[in-house]
């Protein structure tokens, strides 16, 4: 799981221990009583809403949409977004209160356990225009999520803070996922 082993950026830094990754992330998720299960669900409704939309665009329209803004390839780069900043609607797509910016690839990424065949192709940011609130994260976090409580590590360029995800998403403890 370094960096240049299945993955250039690395799903764990290079001093990091998985065990511990997940048990810290495991106590962030259950300080809001929230599961991996419905964070997993959310990210999936919204995604799915998004390649819904997708399907139905017609080939032009649907590149118009694979957009260079916001730059998913170095996030730190993109302007903080905050309910007084936030992108043009026309860019990406729209599902409720949420824009998703889509950056589709060419190849894919295979989960790094390799014992399941997930993949995932594309890499993603969720803005809640209410709030301002955003993360990016790549396809396969979805499994990773669901499958083996792991939203990658500190040190990964792919990391999802799952705090981040619970407060843009506002999942809530009584909210079922999928």
């Amino acid at each position: 799981m370094r960096p240049g082993q299945s993955s250039q950026g690395g799903f764990l830094g290079l001093n990091e221990s998985l065990e511990f990754v997940i048990a810290q992330d495991e106590q962030t998720i259950e300080k809001f009583g929230i599961s991996h299960e419905q964070i997993a669900g959310a990210l999936e409704q919204v995604i799915a809403a998004v390649h819904e939309q997708e399907k139905a665009l017609p080939f032009d329209k649907f590149r118009e949409k694979q957009t260079d803004f916001p730059d998913l390839y170095h996030p730190e780069k993109n302007p903080l977004f905050s309910k007084d900043n936030l992108p043009d609607l026309n860019i990406g797509y729209l599902v409720d209160c949420f824009q998703v910016f889509i950056l589709q690839y060419r190849g894919f990424q295979v989960c790094p356990w390799n014992d399941c065949g997930e993949v995932g192709g594309f890499d993603f940011m969720i803005l809640n225009r209410n709030t301002g609130e955003s993360f990016t994260a790549p396809a396969l976090v979805v499994h990773l999520i669901r499958a083996h409580h792991f939203f990658e590590g500190v040190d990964s360029p792919y990391r999802v803070d799952p705090e981040k995800v619970i407060c843009t998403l506002k999942i809530s403890q009584t909210q079922t996922a999928g």
